[in-house]
């Protein structure tokens, strides 16, 4: 059995005029409770709960994005390191003698001692010597193997027998 929307609008509307105005007024009531309900549960209060829980997840959530922002912030300080190689051999001598020339350090010398460096520096105080150990072994990824750092005169000047390899 087929039956059409015309014919099922008829129906409907015979059934409808059968009815007495109160029957009419008491069932128009009733669907109109019946849709309010349905809205509410199925619309209303399901968006009302999950706001309630995403208000609950906000500060939760900044803490995360602080973390990440500062995540995102060591990873880019450190990507420039992490992509160029650590130099060895020859390439980690050339990179002290550009550094060693850059600090001012006149008579120093670097000779290439297998896959270490030694690096001769005849006079200059501790203080640049440490600050140039500092940023050589952050920038050019080499590490101080050993060193042996005489004192001179006047106080706070020195000489410098060192041994460079690159970083692991």
């Amino acid at each position: 059995m087929k039956i059409s929307i015309p014919a099922l609008t008829t129906r409907v509307h015979l059934v409808w005029m059968q009815r007495t105005a109160r029957e009419r007024v008491l069932l128009g009531a009733c669907a109109a409770a019946l849709t309010i309900t349905l809205i509410l549960q199925c619309l209303w209060l399901p968006a009302q709960e999950g706001s309630a829980a995403l208000s609950q997840q906000i500060p939760q959530l900044q803490q995360q994005l602080a973390v990440m922002r500062e995540q995102a912030r060591t990873a880019a300080y450190l990507a420039p390191q992490v992509h160029s190689p650590a130099p060895q051999g020859a390439a980690l001598q050339g990179a002290l003698q550009s550094s060693l020339a850059a600090q001012g350090w006149i008579g120093a010398t670097v000779a290439v001692l297998g896959p270490s460096v030694h690096l001769s520096v005849p006079r200059t105080s501790f203080a640049s010597w440490s600050a140039w150990l500092i940023k050589v072994q952050r920038l050019d990824k080499i590490r101080l193997d050993t060193a042996r750092v005489t004192a001179l005169e006047p106080p706070g000047q020195v000489t410098i027998e060192a041994v460079f390899s690159r970083q692991p």
